[in-house]
């Protein structure tokens, strides 16, 4: 898996000289990304301007932050995984963002028109945005809980100034959908005193986009 996520930092993020692939070390000096080459020697980047930050000390990162075509790779390195360890600079992972944008669906997925599902989803939603959102289950006898990814934060290459902060969650669009006819999320006192549920319009149903915090 390594192997190959070399051959993709070869073709989104190239070398002066040299290639990732076999690669012995990264690491950052002078706002430069330093790559120890596999037959010895260095190189920088191509394009200096590709390095965005890094996590960890300058001389040996934990993770070092790359940006190509608007997208990012992180190259995370680790020799105390199992595949850090067998790597030669210690990679163990190449995160690569995609999913630019996410649609919560409240209209087709689920049909949440009355009251109680409506509290539920937006709570749910309330819980992405800000990054609360958990659930806990079952497997092999131990309960796990998945939660969502906090926002990342890099040191800038020149290691001064203001901290590089990505986006941990993707862009929410949300497709929003109207109420029943008579909700009883929506009540009146009528002129005999009765509360009744008002009849009324279903709501157009459209697309709002918001950046979870």
């Amino acid at each position: 898996m390594i192997e190959y996520a070399r051959y993709v930092l070869d073709r989104t993020a190239p070398l002066k000289k040299g290639s990732h692939v076999g690669s012995t070390g990264y690491r950052i000096k002078d706002g430069h990304l330093v790559v120890s080459l596999a037959g010895g020697g260095t190189s920088k980047l191509q394009h200096g301007s590709q390095l965005v930050g890094y996590q960890g000390d300058a001389k040996n990162p934990s993770s070092v932050l790359l940006v190509h075509n608007g997208l990012h790779l992180d190259i995370q390195i680790n020799r105390a995984t199992p595949i850090g360890a067998s790597d030669p600079a210690g990679v163990c992972d190449l995160v690569v963002e995609a999913a630019l944008s996410t649609i919560l669906d409240l209209e087709d997925s689920v049909a949440v028109v009355d009251a109680d599902d409506k509290a539920l989803a937006y709570s749910n939603w309330l819980g992405i945005l800000q990054g609360t959102l958990t659930e806990s289950f079952e497997k092999g006898g131990k309960t796990l809980t998945r939660g969502l990814n906090a926002d990342r934060v890099y040191t800038p290459p020149s290691g001064k100034g203001k901290a590089v902060t990505l986006h941990g969650r993707s862009l929410m669009f949300v497709r929003n959908v109207g109420h029943l006819m008579t909700n009883p999320a929506i009540l009146y006192t009528a002129a005999d005193g009765s509360t009744r549920n008002p009849r009324g319009h279903s709501g157009r149903r459209g697309h709002h986009h918001h950046r979870p915090a």
